[in-house]
C-alpha cells in the first residue's frame, strides 16, 4: 500500500535530482524543485508524483516508498506486455499446428524447435526491456 503524499507537511527530495528539494508553488497545486526547472503535481489519489513539464503524452510518475522515489509503472506498459505475450502465444500455437500437419517424421522436431525458439526469443527480449 502506497502512502498518501503530504508535501506541505513533509520535505521530499526531487525525483530528478538528488540534491534538490520539492517545494510547493504559491497559489497552485503544483510543486517545484529548488535546484531544477521541473514542475510536479500529485495524481488524484495523492499516491504518485507526476512530471507536469513533460513533452510526452504519458509523463513519468514516481511513488514514494518512505526513503526514496521509485518509478511508477507506466499504465500502458502492462497492456503492451500482455498484448505481446498473447500475440506470441497465438503465433506459437498456429506455428506448431502447421508444423505438425505439414512435415512428417524428423523434420517435425526441427520445425517445432524453430517455432518455439522464434516465439521464446521475442518474449525474453520484451521481458528484458520491461525490467529496465
Amino acid at each position: 500500500m502506497t502512502p498518501r503524499l503530504e508535501i506541505q507537511a513533509q520535505e521530499y527530495p526531487c525525483p530528478c535530482r538528488r540534491r534538490g528539494r520539492l517545494r510547493p508553488i504559491v497559489l497552485t497545486e503544483a510543486f517545484g524543485c529548488d535546484r531544477c526547472p521541473q514542475m510536479f503535481g500529485l495524481d488524484p489519489t495523492r499516491t504518485e508524483l507526476i512530471l507536469l513539464t513533460s513533452p510526452y503524452p504519458d509523463p513519468p510518475c514516481w511513488r514514494w516508498n518512505g526513503r526514496r522515489w521509485l518509478p511508477a509503472s507506466i499504465r500502458g506498459q502492462v497492456e503492451i506486455i500482455s498484448l505481446v505475450i498473447i500475440a506470441l502465444l497465438i503465433c506459437t500455437i498456429i506455428g506448431l499446428a502447421f508444423t505438425l500437419n505439414l512435415s512428417p517424421g524428423r523434420a517435425t522436431l526441427i520445425w517445432m524447435f524453430a517455432v518455439l525458439t522464434l516465439a521464446v526469443l521475442p518474449a525474453v527480449l520484451v521481458w528484458l526491456a520491461s525490467r529496465r
